[in-house]
């Protein structure tokens, strides 16, 4: 199928239509899209019209800030849609999922239907060819993209279905922040943060962690007692040994939950409070380094500009500039 752009000719009620050989697109009248990444490559590619002065498709002004990226995530965004939008998709190297947020869509493969409501996920796992339609107005959808070699991905499982994800609210909480985030500051630091903590709810909900497993609830108490006592961090090592586990099997449960394994998982929760510490108890880098259980100012700062990719002194600097402005 060549891509083409058809304005209100092949259907009634549709302001364009949008295809090629992996997907077709009836983009019904006032339904609108907000990119939270780069958009898809059939969009971008596209020139979409506006009407009334108005873009039924936009993404941010600098979309180099795309920290979902490093998750394998290859294009995340917020859409509100009307009834009559129609979505052909053939998943050929990438799995998408739908958060529904308000209204009611159905998924139709050859084999079965399902329908997903508000607070529930269409879960389209890699190699899915089907369509998509929406079943009332101002229908609200996250929707992400994840591609084949992503850890995501690998999760989807291997059959269409809906989901009810424990942690669905604060998923869509945490992309409502990055949505505004991206469309007025683009702060990469605060962006980066978000994309973490979304990416790390959305593993632990797909690998079922959620239900009861006394090796998980753990493996979060320890993680989780950094937050107290950031200068005393556990190794990998000795929190295998407290819990009767091999370090192997340590960081294969750590990546489940946290999206990581326990070193990084670690290293999140101290890099959490080490911005913390620096923004809101407006301690010194040498101190913050303390607090946070590094021996020195050097390998703290190094290790907290690999993370959040600025340094712990240019949070310093821009705190005082802020203070002087007001």
């Amino acid at each position: 199928m060549g891509r083409k752009i058809t304005k209100n000719t092949l259907c009634k009620g549709c302001d364009f239509l949008v295809a090629d050989e992996h997907d077709a697109v009836f983009w019904a009248k006032g339904s609108t899209q907000h990119y939270l990444s780069a958009p898809t490559k059939i969009i971008s590619s596209a020139k979409i019209p506006s009407h009334d002065g108005l873009a039924p498709i936009t993404a941010p002004k600098d979309i180099k800030a795309d920290a979902f990226k490093r998750y394998g995530i290859n294009a995340i965004a917020y859409t509100v849609r009307t009834s009559n939008f129609y979505h052909f998709v053939n998943l050929s190297n990438y799995a998408d999922f739908q958060f529904v947020l308000s209204g009611m869509l159905s998924f139709k493969t050859d084999k079965n239907e399902v329908i997903a409501k508000a607070g529930q996920t269409l879960v389209l796992p890699k190699g899915t060819i089907g369509r998509l339609r929406i079943l009332s107005n101002n229908t609200k959808i996250f929707w992400i993209n994840a591609g084949a070699k992503s850890e995501i991905c690998k999760c989807a499982g291997n059959e269409v279905s809906v989901r009810k994800f424990v942690s669905f609210r604060e998923m869509a909480d945490v992309l409502y922040l990055y949505y505004k985030e991206a469309y007025t500051f683009g702060d990469p630091l605060i962006l980066g943060n978000y994309a973490a903590a979304f990416y790390a709810l959305l593993i632990r909900n797909l690998a079922g962690s959620h239900q009861k497993d006394p090796k998980a609830d753990a493996l979060k108490n320890i993680v989780y007692s950094v937050k107290k006592t950031p200068s005393k961090s556990p190794t990998a090592e000795s929190a295998a040994k407290k819990m009767r586990v091999s370090v192997y099997e340590l960081n294969t449960l750590s990546r489940k939950i946290f999206g990581a394994n326990f070193s990084k998982a670690i290293t999140a929760v101290k890099m959490a409070q080490a911005l913390r510490l620096l923004k809101s108890k407006n301690l010194s880098c040498a101190l913050a380094a303390k607090k946070t259980g590094y021996k020195s100012q050097f390998s703290f700062s190094r290790a907290f500009k690999k993370y959040h990719n600025v340094s712990p002194s240019k949070i310093k600097a821009g705190l005082a500039d802020s203070r002087k402005t007001t």
